[in-house]
């Protein structure tokens, strides 16, 4: 159709400009166009991408709340075991 993939994918909110090359002839067509996309507008795939982005946290943190209740757990049990067994001096 004579368009640039890389100008409907910017268009389309699926892409953006990460490298830049003075060299590149569509560069400054290219930031023009990211620049001029609207930020209020959410696309749908803006909002699964913000969706995802709050699940990692919850994960992240999940995980943390794992491991914290995983050492409890051995030092709460390392107590027990060493109360039943004192050491003699």
């Amino acid at each position: 159709d004579g368009e640039l993939l890389q100008k409907t994918l910017v268009r389309e909110d699926h892409a953006y400009t990460l490298i830049h090359n003075p060299e590149y002839l569509y560069e400054e067509e290219l930031l023009a166009m990211e620049e001029s996309t609207s930020v209020m507008a959410i696309t749908e795939g803006g909002q699964d991408n913000h969706r995802a982005h709050s699940n990692g946290w919850l994960f992240l943190l999940f995980i943390f709340c794992s491991w914290v209740i995983t050492i409890f757990m051995t030092v709460r049990s390392f107590r027990k075991q060493s109360s039943k067994h004192p050491r003699i001096p």
